[in-house]
């Protein structure tokens, strides 16, 4: 199909509808298509709207976007805007034109001149290479995904294991039982219903880039999603709020499995401040019939080292859940004032990446 007539321009709110046309068309029915989450994800973030570049034909109809959403960060100690690559998508009978390229194009000039230095991104297989060799982004190298394993026999029939090996799972359940340390409850937890008022800034990890969060963005990240519901647990020591946890769970047609989207300590906090929010964490999703809890971690950092002492471990790349993700981080620099970033100076924000 000739693309000469498709126009590739930034958003505006009255495109809505037909942006909403383009993702059904691409993935279905779900989150993506609700107004009320575009609202949310594109319109009501405190760091600012969202980036979009769509590819238009002259009827109206839009056939590609790349999207970008405003995050801000601490680099070096400096406060600076990133961005997070989310949700691009060509319509099925537009591919091949170059769209998902051009659109990237425009969103990055439009994110620049609005001060974004740096955009992370979690590429699809089908996107890696082109925004390795035509994009500019760098490739940080792949994250690490842990697991938590609560129920082996459930997690093999979630599998599509054949039911003659289901005994071997009910065995693997006894030897867990047996031999997989449990965290203990140390410390006082609590749930919270708003990160108002907890001192977020005392949770900040010593990290070369760091999201910088606040009770703000936190709240619209979690507490106001309208699809996607998390619990916050925070443990206290001395009477200080030393750890916070934010986790749910993950739903499909074969089972459900427990996710930790947040961690954040203070830079003080010990193995058993995270066995208590663990401990937390790992009874509620028992109780509500989770096969695993999962989350990502940077390879080699702190918070991946205390997570494997409460019993995660890390999945081999070869046995990750298959799926279009690559696991691997990417980052794409506007500037030259800080250098090359590499995976051991981010303290990965676990909750960048819904889908696990």
């Amino acid at each position: 199909m000739a693309d000469g007539s498709i126009v590739i321009r930034s958003w505006e709110d009255e495109d809505e509808p037909a942006l909403l046309e383009l993702q059904r068309a691409v993935s279905g029915e779900g989150d993506l298509t609700s107004p009320e989450f575009f609202d949310w994800q594109y319109r009501q973030n405190p760091a600012g709207r969202a980036f979009i570049a769509c590819a238009q034909e002259p009827g109206g109809m839009m056939v590609a976007q790349y999207v970008t959403i405003p995050v801000r960060l601490k680099m070096m100690g400096m406060r600076a805007l990133g961005s997070l690559a989310v949700n691009a998508a060509t319509h099925p009978d537009y591919r091949r034109l170059n769209l998902f390229f051009k659109c990237s194009v425009k969103a990055f000039e439009a994110q620049e001149r609005a001060g974004v230095s740096h955009t992370f991104a979690f590429p699809t297989v089908y996107a890696y290479l082109g925004s390795t060799q035509k994009m500019g982004f760098h490739d940080l190298g792949p994250t690490n995904l842990l697991m938590k394993l609560h129920d082996p026999e459930a997690l093999l029939a979630e599998r599509g294991v054949s039911r003659q090996l289901l005994p071997l799972g009910a065995l693997g359940g006894w030897l867990l039982k047996a031999f997989q340390k449990k965290p203990q409850l140390v410390y006082d937890v609590e749930e919270v219903n708003s990160f108002d008022g907890l001192a977020i800034e005392k949770l900040a990890e010593p990290a070369r880039v760091a999201v910088d969060a606040d009770d703000k963005f936190l709240n619209w990240r979690y507490i106001s999603n309208p699809r996607r519901r998390y619990r916050v647990a925070v443990a206290r020591g001395a009477g200080e709020i030393a750890g916070l946890v934010v986790y749910g769970i993950q739903k499909s047609e074969s089972g459900r499995w427990g996710v930790i989207m947040e961690l954040m300590l203070s830079p003080t906090a010990g193995i058993g401040i995270v066995e208590s929010l663990m401990n937390h964490v790992f009874s509620s999703n028992v109780e509500a019939g989770c096969s695993v809890t999962l989350c990502l971690a940077s390879p080699g950092s702190r918070k991946e080292d205390l997570l494997k002492r409460c019993g995660f471990w890390i999945i081999p790349k070869r046995m990750r859940l298959k799926g279009l993700s690559t696991g691997v981080l990417l980052c794409r620099n506007s500037t030259s004032l800080n250098g090359d970033i590499k995976m051991e100076d981010i303290d990965l924000v676990f909750g960048m990446h819904d889908v696990l």
